[in-house]
């Protein structure tokens, strides 16, 4: 958000496709890096390619509604889920994947401030949205060498590229902005929560290398989401149509949900980002890159390693704690195409 000009009047629609990407392989047990991890070669590497068909219909110039249809890409690679290669006995990486069409949300926001106002320097909206468990959340795929005698098995891949969390959600959110005294500058801000009370979905993880033959069923846990932005925005008076931003980015999956249980394996995390990006309007079309750098990670310690570590402490100073690969930075990318309801707009003139 930086000007008004995100403002559809009636009966406009705006078309968007939105691009995402990251690559993690950068493990962190609480805020501490297992920088060992990439030296040995075990570190778990997740590629993430995410498009989103997103449109927007304006009821009016207060209210808007939007759907995304999202589709992913995942591409994981790993030892530990694999088992060792039966030519040569050694341990081996291999990739599991996961595509298709991942939750499906629907929203409607409001502009809470009179947007028919000449000389507007500011507004904000407020918004609430549904998410649909539209995505599988049991996709499967081949894991090599560990079924019985190394035989290959085919299972449901990993929950960090499962295509959907196979809860429904509700969303809460807000946006804003605010011209400051220089014409040039705006200061914006953007808080999503998504709200899940859905407890837990029962699937077997994967065949235990151990014991084949009696894999281990896992309850995995339907988590909450958050993401918070803020900034500042410059357009440049020599660039028409050009804008510069630079903010910060923190996001991740809570510990606990906002309501209901919290039960089932879950990998809780966040991650604090600087969060440099530009938009270019020209005419009716939009584009936007950002690439948030991550500064901070934390993969805090979930319910689960918790309940664990009441049962079974473990040597002292080396608490029950699970890790969780992250990324470097992330990749956005948005082309938007506004069509305009010349009909309204002509009345207004």
């Amino acid at each position: 958000v930086s000007s008004g000009n995100n403002v559809l009047d009636k009966g406009d629609m705006q078309i968007g496709l939105g691009y995402r990407y990251f690559h993690s392989y950068k493990h962190f047990r609480g805020t501490e890096e297992e920088i060992y991890r990439v030296d040995e070669g075990t570190d778990v590497r997740n590629d993430v390619n995410a498009f989103d068909l997103i449109y927007t219909y304006g009821i009016n110039q207060q209210w808007s509604a939007t759907v995304d249809l999202p589709y992913t890409f995942n591409y994981r690679s790993s030892k530990y889920e694999h088992g060792n290669d039966p030519a040569t006995g050694v341990d081996v990486r291999k990739a599991t994947h996961s595509n298709g069409i991942g939750d499906i949300r629907l929203q409607a926001d409001r502009w809470m401030l009179d947007t028919y106002k000449e000389n507007l320097k500011g507004n904000f909206s407020l918004g609430a949205g549904i998410k649909f468990p539209t995505g599988n959340f049991a996709f499967q795929d081949t894991f090599y060498y560990i079924g019985n005698e190394g035989a290959n098995v085919f299972k449901e891949v990993d929950q960090s590229i499962q295509l959907g969390d196979g809860g429904w959600g509700f969303s809460l959110q807000t946006q804003g902005y605010a011209q400051l005294e220089t014409e040039q500058w705006f200061v914006y801000y953007s808080i999503y929560y998504l709200f899940t009370p859905g407890d837990t979905l029962s699937w077997q993880k994967r065949v235990d290398k151990i014991d084949p033959a009696n894999p281990p069923a896992v309850n995995y846990s339907i988590p909450d989401q958050f993401l918070i932005r803020g900034g500042f925005t410059y357009s440049p008076s020599r660039f028409a149509g050009m804008a510069f931003n630079l903010g910060f980015r923190f996001e991740g999956i809570p510990v606990t949900d906002a309501f209901g249980e919290t039960n089932g394996r879950r990998r809780p995390g966040k991650v604090a980002a600087i969060d440099p990006g530009a938009t270019y309007i020209a005419g009716n079309h939009i584009f936007s890159l950002s690439v948030p750098i991550s500064v901070y990670r934390n993969r805090t310690q979930s319910v689960q390693d918790i309940e664990r570590q009441q049962v079974d402490p473990g040597p002292p100073g080396d608490p029950r704690h699970g890790d969780a690969a992250f990324s470097d930075y992330t990749v956005f990318f948005n082309y938007s195409y506004r069509l305009f309801n010349k009909k309204h707009h002509d009345m207004m003139e």
